[in-house]
């Protein structure tokens, strides 16, 4: 499961986007999302200009917690004119957050720990 700290070697990551969900993503998994809030669709404009991964984190009813499931956007599935998005999202490893961070316009740790295994080179996706 990838809420195991031995899964995720010490690579830290900082300013990496979150994207707070009532739900959990997994490595390989297809996840489609509906882009609306503000600052979510600056999050993903910045995501797409960048090639960028984003991280899904649980979000209960006490809170996010602090472990997720990093993700990459495979395709824009829909731009609606008032900036909307409808995008198709994989998610790539898990990752923990080791410091929260306040100062951009959406969540982001300010560093965090992922797995350097991604989604293309792991044995589960040559198979």
């Amino acid at each position: 499961m990838c809420c195991h700290t031995q899964l995720m070697p010490d690579r830290t990551v900082r300013d990496f986007p979150l994207f707070p969900l009532a739900l959990v993503a997994l490595p390989h998994e297809l996840v489609p999302l509906h882009i609306f809030e503000e600052r979510y669709r600056i999050m993903f404009d910045e995501l797409l200009e960048n090639d960028g991964e984003f991280g899904i984190v649980w979000l209960t009813g006490s809170g996010t917690k602090a472990i997720g499931c990093a993700c990459e956007i495979e395709h824009v599935l829909e731009r609606m004119e008032d900036g909307r998005l409808n995008v198709l999202t994989r998610g790539t490893r898990p990752f923990r957050i080791v410091e929260r961070q306040d100062d951009l316009p959406y969540p982001a740790p300010r560093s965090s720990r992922r797995s350097p295994l991604s989604a293309r080179n792991s044995p589960a996706a040559a198979g």
